[in-house]
Order: structure tokens, then sequence, then C-alpha cells
């Protein structure tokens, strides 16, 4: 069973992207996944003909999360130190000496947490693409949401990336936004999800193309990095962690649904109160609206078996990693852990940066990721 959806309206003139589209790809019978796709170039010649599509264009009139004008003083100056230096891409600002260098075993740290409150590390000597061909401006971005939220979240990077001629593609997961709420539990296991991205992907894919997941979306761009690794040169996970299996311990999920629905405002209650730094305003809002039922399959659906080892994992491919510092979801230790097995990676740590610092800290995060992109 479909859900029906409430008619959009027009976004807010600053969120309006003029080549956007609202689209819903059916991926399979009874799932149809929603996206928003921004700067629409030629599809990729080979379709699953399993996929149809319908088009209309983007008129979402959603609450814009904005940072909070009142956050300590300190970390803002932090930021706008950050924000005023000028690099041609990562490489250059990594070479820089705007940072103070130590070296720890074979992990070099560049610390400029009290001058632009972040600090990179990465491992040395750091190892090079193969090929030191720039990707395109033309490149495909890929966009996959976390839990609970939906592909307006990255409304912020989607405006900033479009004003660069960037194609885009945000998803929608199942359950989630305006793709179907699907009734059948198994739509919702990881595997199938990644199955439903997979044919959202080589629908629209390109020659060079970009994965940007945040969340448990991170577990998604990391499985079609690596069964598309051939198509996709970068990658950035954005407070995700390890790309393994949850199998986490939730009593919630041990519930019947019925309970889990009398449940769901204290779940709700405690994912704003951590997810979000204490000082952010305008957390409640639809951008993650989701029914108790989605919710419920989409928690429970968060296991699967690996399907490479740590050291298979993205092959002549670039990874940024970005977590807060203070991220109570995500520990900072299984972000570094990944750094430590990536030959081409790079983990930055934001201070004071939240489990969703892709809506706190956007201009920050902007500029890293453009920095990333456009490195060789």
């Amino acid at each position: 069973m479909i859900c029906c959806e409430a008619p959009t309206q027009i976004l807010p003139e600053d969120y309006h992207f003029k080549n956007g589209h609202s689209k819903l790809i059916k991926v399979k019978d009874g799932v149809e996944i929603h996206l928003i796709h921004v700067n629409e170039g030629n599809l990729s010649q080979a379709q699953p003909s399993v996929i149809t599509e319908q088009v209309k264009r983007v008129n979402f009139n959603e609450p814009i999360i904005e940072p909070n004008k009142e956050k300590s003083a300190n970390i803002s100056n932090l930021r706008d130190n950050f924000l005023n230096l000028h690099f041609e891409n990562f490489s250059s600002m990594i070479q820089s000496d705007m940072f103070d260098r130590k070296s720890e075993k074979n992990i070099l740290y560049l610390n400029g947490s009290n001058k632009y409150g972040l600090t990179i590390m990465y491992k040395k000597p750091f190892s090079k693409l193969l090929t030191d061909e720039s990707i395109s401006p033309k490149s495909t971005i890929f966009f996959i949401h976390g839990v609970g939220g939906n592909s307006l979240v990255w409304k912020h990077q989607l405006k900033y990336f479009a004003e660069q001629n960037y194609e885009m593609i945000a998803i929608d997961l199942i359950g989630h936004g305006k793709s179907t709420k699907s009734k059948v539990f198994s739509h919702y296991e990881f595997i199938e999800i990644c199955s439903h991205i997979r044919a959202v992907f080589d629908l629209f894919a390109k020659k060079n193309n970009i994965i940007i997941g945040h969340s448990y979306g991170s577990s998604f761009a990391v499985n079609l990095s690596q069964e598309r690794r051939d198509l996709v040169q970068k990658v950035v996970l954005i407070s995700g962690g390890m790309p393994y299996p949850l199998n986490y311990i939730n009593p919630a999920l041990n519930t019947p649904l019925i309970l889990f629905k009398l449940m769901k405002p204290f779940i709700d209650c405690h994912f704003f109160c951590s997810a979000f730094s204490p000082d952010f305003k305008e957390k409640n809002n639809d951008m993650f609206h989701i029914s108790a039922e989605s919710l419920f399959y989409t928690m429970k659906g968060q296991h699967w078996q690996p399907n490479y080892s740590r050291t298979d994992y993205f092959k002549n491919q670039k990874v940024l990693l970005i977590e807060g510092s203070d991220d109570k979801f995500v520990p900072f230790q299984d972000a570094f852990e990944m750094m430590k097995s990536l030959d081409k990676g790079y983990l930055i740590r934001i201070e004071r940066g939240s489990h969703m610092v892709i809506l706190e800290e956007p201009d920050i995060l902007n500029k890293l990721i453009n920095l990333f992109i456009n490195d060789t």
C-alpha cells in the first residue's frame, strides 16, 4: 500500500532550484523512490527495464533549519577564520602552513582546533589515485540521508552545488519523505534498500560520480561505492562511523509495533535532544517527519553481512570522513578506526559539531566537500 502524498508547494526563494525536479522512480513492484534531481543531464544509456519515471517540477515548502545566531562567539569566530581561508583544493589546504602539524605513528594530524575549529587526520604516506585527472564539474553527486530524515536535509548542499552546476540526485529512502510507505518489512531491510539505491544510481550515473552519505546513509554510500566502484571516484561519509552492520540491541525494537507507536513521541524527543547541539533552534520540523511504522521497520532492517573485508574497501577511491566532536550517536573512535584502514582517506573532526553537522554547519561542510571534490 502506498500512502497518498500531500501536494507540494513552492520553496522559499532562496532555496528554489531553477533546474530542480521532483521525481518518483519505480524500482520494483509496489516501491517508488522519490528524489530531487538538480541540473538534470542525459540519462545513462543502460536503463533497467523495471524503472519508470514520473517527473514534476520541484516546489517544496519545508521549514529551513538555520544555525542559531547566538551560538558561542568563540566557535563562530573560529568557523569564520576557516571560511576566510582560500584554497584551490583539498591538497593545497593540507600542504599549507595554516595548521599545526603533528605525527604519531603513521598518522599525520593537522591541528586547527584552536584556529579554525577543526582537525584533519590522514595516514602517511598518502596514496595517489591511479589517475591525476580532476573530476569534471559535470559529474553527478548522489546524496543519501539517514534514518528519519529525507532529501530535504541536504537543502544547503543542493543550493550550494547547484550554483556550481553540478548535477545532483538526493534520494528519499523507502518509508521516508515522499517515497513509498510500504507495510512490508522486507522492503526495509538493508540489502533491499541497497537495491533501490543501485537502481536509481544506474539510471542517472555518469562516467564520474560522487557519493555523499550521512549517518545510516553512509552505510548505503559505502555499499553503492563498492558495488559500482568503476563509476564512483570519491565518497564523502558524514557522521557515519564504520561501514559495518549496526546490530545494536534496542529494546524498543523487540516490542510489538502497536507499542512502538505509543513510544514514538519519546523516541522523537530523544533524537532531537541528542542529534543536535543544545543551542540549535528549529529542530522539530518536517525534514524529520516519519511514521512510526516506517521508522520501526527501518531500524529493524539495520542488519546485513559485510560483502567486503576492511582492506578491500575503496580501492582507487578517495574518501572524506567528517565527524562532529559532540556526536552522541557515532563515536569518533569509529571514524578514526575507519580512517586508519584507508590508503586514500581523510578524517576531519569538527569541534563542537553534532550528529547533524549537515544542518548546523552547512558553510563549513560545503567548503570542505567542495575542496575535496576539486582535488586531483
